[in-house]
């Protein structure tokens, strides 16, 4: 590969916003509770869903500034590959190789025994350890108590392959935009981002219903990466499209892309699973490029009487692209698309419009309602950008996922109530403390009061095979299973939902930075440092970090200094000796940890 580099952070100006906001927070001021409503009540509409509130004033600061340490990764290793000129893609693996079988639960992927397959899983996974790739980013994708023995204990290459050969023909003849009318006596629900977390979705299917073509579900992306449970998500949802087709509906998230999920975990959690190579690579192949690429990028929901119209795709409205005059249609466009492109990762320069466009489609994340478009994943997209593209469509409103809201909650509302954020996975990576969001498109409501929000906090893998024991989610009904899933989330029960692992997380990025513009700080403290002494005040320490790293608030560093147990005066030297690149890849073969050494290696 020909590499551009480029020296600079790449910044985002709206983590710059979260200062003020973390201020807030950490005075004890609220922020908003999501979609206007006060902080800790339900949702509108939602008066019956006992949610309660996790964000609290002292938590939410450290968990807001996690949330968006996952952004600036992504954007970074974004703009590493968007600089690099990729050789071309051989298929190096057009042959599989011998698929074991004998699998000690191969028949769960039989045809017809999907209801089977998700009564097994909690009991299968009950030992496992939580997803901890928040605080450790190597685990990512490892997060699972089967690695080398997953193939002889849960499910073989052989059975795993005749599944993913099967669903080829689910969406390979799909157009790009799924269309989908919610009659009256059916209620769709519609999940965001998941990231391997399994026990989120078995437990809104547990509290909410089993998929079927009364209660069908939409998956909108971002079923890979981070946790340690993706394959299993996939399984069970091909599982239940074979079963019965129009239960569950899936979009391309821009994390179904082989170059994002051989860095944040998917890889790794083939690799841990089957082995690198032989049984995992083929099984990696597979899913990388002949299931993801023909995921629709988009979905299109409506009533029955098509009186409310909502668009659906993971990331955002394509915007400014290379040759746009104005907003992209659904017919034309989108209709128009080639999708099947195994990564939307290229360089910048040389794409072009079509190209563009599904990127923005899987990256782009909205402005703030009211704000400028700003930097960062994607080609930012504006209120007015929203009511231009539901206007030239005729629909009521854009609903994405792709990132947690700010405020913790499991749904967000921005530019004028017409852009959803909709995130599924609750206490993201094992971090973040979030709530888990669902959005319900009531076949009866759906006209008069569009998509409705509900929220969840997952159990424990313990805990929830517990409950599935308890009360079997096939034959227990599902209103029996809503009060009791109600129940255990207003109880004390539930992971407990600690400012500590987050605070971890914001160092763990804080470091890396400090690695690699080390050199940098140093000149920067020597200029400060008159006498040579080899230290500086605290005051100058702070000023001196705020203004070199700016991605990160100022608050940030009062905790850090706190962490780190700094006192006055602050040997530099010393400090900046501590922060060290070590031999994380080389010392585990399934690390996936995210800097620029390793994305570069891996692309090489």
């Amino acid at each position: 590969p020909i590499l551009q580099t480029d020296p600079a952070l790449a910044r985002i100006s709206r983590i710059q916003m979260l200062d003020s906001l973390w201020q807030r927070n950490a005075d004890g001021v609220s922020t908003s509770a999501g979609l206007g409503s006060p902080k800790g009540a339900p949702y509108p509409g939602s008066a019956d869903s006992g949610l309660g509130s996790f964000g609290t004033g002292s938590l939410l600061g450290p968990s807001l500034w996690a949330s968006a340490v996952e952004s600036l990764q992504e954007t970074e290793v974004c703009e590493q590959l968007g600089r690099t000129r990729l050789p071309s893609v051989i298929d190096r693996a057009s042959a599989p190789p011998h698929l074991p079988g004998g699998g000690k639960l191969d028949a769960l992927l039989e045809p017809g025994r999907s209801h089977e397959l998700l009564s097994h899983l909690a009991d299968i996974f009950r030992n496992d350890p939580p997803n901890c790739s928040g605080r450790f980013p190597h685990q990512a994708g490892l997060t699972h108590g089967y690695i080398g023995t997953y193939a002889r204990k849960v499910f073989s290459p052989s059975a795993v392959a005749q599944l993913l050969e099967e669903s080829q023909v689910f969406w390979k003849e799909a157009p790009n935009v799924t269309q989908i009318a919610v009659p009256r006596d059916t209620r769709l629900l519609l999940l965001g981002d998941t990231h391997g977390q399994l026990e989120d979705v078995l437990w809104i299917f547990f509290k909410y219903g089993v998929p079927s073509t009364k209660t069908p579900y939409l998956f909108n992306g971002d079923i890979a990466d981070r946790g340690g449970h993706a394959l299993e998500i996939l399984l069970l949802l091909l599982a239940f499209k074979r079963d019965e087709p129009s239960s569950v509906h899936i979009i391309r998230g821009n994390h179904e892309d082989l170059a994002t999920c051989t860095q944040f975990g998917f890889k790794a959690e083939i690799e841990s699973k089957y082995g690198q190579g032989g049984a995992g690579g083929w099984l990696f192949h597979m899913i990388t490029h002949k299931v993801f690429p023909v995921l629709p990028v988009a979905a299109v929901i409506s009533d029955a009487s098509r009186q409310f119209n909502m668009c659906v795709l993971h990331g955002g409205l394509p915007v400014r692209t290379t040759g746009q005059t104005g907003p992209i249609t659904i017919n034309g466009d989108l209709k128009r698309l080639r999708r099947t492109s195994v990564s939307v990762q290229k360089e910048r320069s040389s794409t072009n419009q079509e190209e563009q466009l599904l990127f923005n489609m899987l990256w782009a994340d909205p402005a703030k309602s009211g704000e400028a478009e700003h930097p960062g994943r994607g080609n930012c997209f504006t209120e007015q950008d929203t009511e231009d593209f539901c206007a030239v469509n005729q629909m009521h409103c854009l609903v994405r996922s792709h990132q947690a809201p700010d405020d913790l909650r499991g749904i967000a509302r921005c530019h004028g109530n017409r852009c959803y954020t909709v995130f599924s996975a609750s206490n993201y990576c094992g971090v973040l403390g979030n709530q888990g969001g669902v959005l319900v498109c009531d076949g009866q409501t759906m006209a008069s009061k569009g998509p409705q929000p509900l929220e969840h906090w997952a159990p424990c893998w313990p805990q929830l095979a517990s409950i599935f024991e308890k009360h079997s989610i096939l034959h227990t009904p599902v209103a029996q299973r809503l009060q009791t899933a109600l129940r255990i989330e207003r109880g004390d029960a539930l992971t407990p939902k600690s400012p500590k692992a987050a605070i971890e997380q914001v160092e763990l990025y804080v470091a890396q930075q400090l690695v690699k513009y080390k050199q940098r700080l140093f000149w920067e403290f020597c200029a400060i440092d008159i006498a040579n002494a080899g230290s500086v005040s605290l005051d100058e320490f702070s000023s001196t970090m705020v203004k070199m790293m700016p991605d990160v608030p100022s608050p940030v560093w009062q905790q850090l200094i706190q962490e780190w147990r700094l006192v006055n005066p602050v040997p530099y030297v010393t400090l900046l000796h501590r922060f060290q690149i070590t031999s994380e890849l080389a010392s585990s073969g399934n690390a996936t940890h995210v800097d620029v050494f390793s994305a570069m290696a891996q692309l090489r």
